[in-house]
C-alpha cells in the first residue's frame, strides 16, 4: 500500500493523475467524507466523458470497475483538513502530488555542516570510554552522512585483549543501533582494523550519536580514531 498525502477543502483539489484500483481514506482531520472524482484524463473529464463520482466515508475503501481508471480531484464534505489517501497502483508505483513550492528542501534550509572527531596515538588499556557525542537541537533535523572508526596496535600487550572503537545512535525514542565499529584480538605492532561506512541517517530532535573506544588488553597501547559526519538543518 502505499501513500499520499493532501489537504483537501471545499474547493476542487487537484492530485497527480494516480492510475489505481483502490482508494482508502485514513482521518487525519475533521473530515466525515470527501468525494473521488475518477475519470480517464481531464481533456475527457471537461467533456463528461467516462467519469463516474464515488463517495468515501473515512474508514471505507473503494474499489473501481476498471484499473485504468485515475483519481483526478477531491472534495472535502466538512471543514478544510488534512485527509491521507491510500493507493494500491496496478502497476506498483504512484505519482505524488507536486511538493509545496514554498517549502524549500532540506539542504536549503540553513544547513550546517558537523564534524565530531577524536583520535590519540599510543593510547594505554581502558574501559568503554566515551570520545564525542552530537545531539539534535531544538528545531533542527540532521542527517549522519559518514561514520569511520580506526584502531592500530603500536605496542604488544602483556594479555591480550579485545580493542573496540565504534559510534552509536540513540534515537530519543529509545534503543540503540552499531553504526560501525573498528576490533581485532590480535597483538602484533601494526594489527588493526577500520571500517568507513556511508550512513544516509536521518536525526530527529534529541536523537544522539557517540563515538567510543575501548581495549581490554594488559599493557600495550594502540592509536585510536573516531570521525562522523553530520548535516543539520531546520527543520
Amino acid at each position: 500500500m502505499r501513500s499520499i498525502e493532501m489537504t483537501v477543502t471545499t474547493t476542487p483539489t487537484k492530485s497527480d493523475i494516480i492510475r489505481t484500483k483502490n482508494v482508502h481514506l485514513e482521518n487525519k482531520a475533521a473530515i466525515n467524507s470527501v468525494s473521488i472524482y475518477v475519470g480517464w484524463s481531464e481533456t475527457e473529464q471537461a467533456a463528461g466523458l467516462d467519469t463516474d463520482f464515488k463517495e468515501l466515508k473515512v474508514g471505507e475503501m473503494i474499489f473501481f470497475s476498471s484499473e485504468k481508471k485515475q483519481i483526478l480531484r477531491v472534495w472535502a464534505k466538512t471543514l478544510s483538513g488534512t485527509a491521507t489517501l491510500s493507493i494500491t497502483g496496478s502497476d506498483g508505483s504512484i505519482n505524488k502530488p507536486a511538493a509545496d513550492a514554498s517549502r524549500l528542501a532540506w539542504y536549503d534550509r540553513n544547513p550546517v555542516s558537523v564534524i565530531k572527531w577524536w583520535g590519540m596515538q599510543d593510547v594505554a588499556p581502558h574501559f568503554s570510554t566515551q570520545r564525542w557525542t552530537y545531539t539534535v537541537p531544538t528545531s533542527k533535523k540532521a542527517y549522519i552522512e559518514n561514520v569511520n572508526a580506526m584502531a592500530v596496535r603500536t605496542v604488544v600487550a602483556t594479555t591480550v585483549g579485545r580493542v573496540c572503537d565504534y559510534v552509536v545512535y540513540y534515537p530519543s525514542g529509545g534503543g540503540s543501533l552499531w553504526l560501525t565499529e573498528a576490533e581485532f584480538i590480535k597483538n602484533a605492532v601494526g594489527d588493526s582494523d577500520k571500517n568507513n561506512i556511508a550512513c544516509p541517517i536521518t536525526m530527529l530532535v534529541g536523537d544522539t550519536v557517540t563515538g567510543f573506544t575501548s581495549d581490554d588488553s594488559t599493557a600495550g597501547t594502540v592509536d585510536h580514531f573516531l570521525m562522523a559526519k553530520i548535516t543539520e538543518f531546520d527543520v
